[in-house]
């Protein structure tokens, strides 16, 4: 029986995409596995079923970036409530520093 080879790799000297007659007694199981498709037969045998797999797997997908993207939204907003707290800090420093010249320059002037 002829068959076309849907496997990646040669399948007994015939090469993938290509037909070649096959014992079909012999390569059942390449047959049910899909590797190989008789000649002729639709290959939109099993769509359904591709096309539910498909579907799971790309919602599983889209979950998957879905937290992925609320776990960034988080970090983003840690990096941010952070970035805050260290500006107020630079501004509390600038201050005491202010202050800390202010002080020098009292304790350091010429005493009239």
């Amino acid at each position: 029986m002829r068959f076309r080879n849907a496997h990646s790799s040669s399948i007994d000297g015939v090469a993938p995409g290509a037909v070649g007659d096959f014992n079909p007694a012999v390569v059942k199981g390449l047959v049910d596995a899909g590797l190989l498709v008789p000649v002729g037969e639709s290959t939109s045998i099993g769509a359904p079923e591709l096309r539910a797999q498909f579907d799971a797997a790309w919602s599983e997908r889209e979950a998957g970036y879905a937290r992925e993207v609320a776990a960034l939204r988080e970090e983003l907003r840690a990096v941010e409530a952070l970035r805050g707290a260290s500006e107020a800090r630079v501004t509390e420093l600038e201050v005491e520093n202010a202050q800390l010249k202010l002080d020098l320059e009292a304790a350091t002037a010429p005493k009239v």
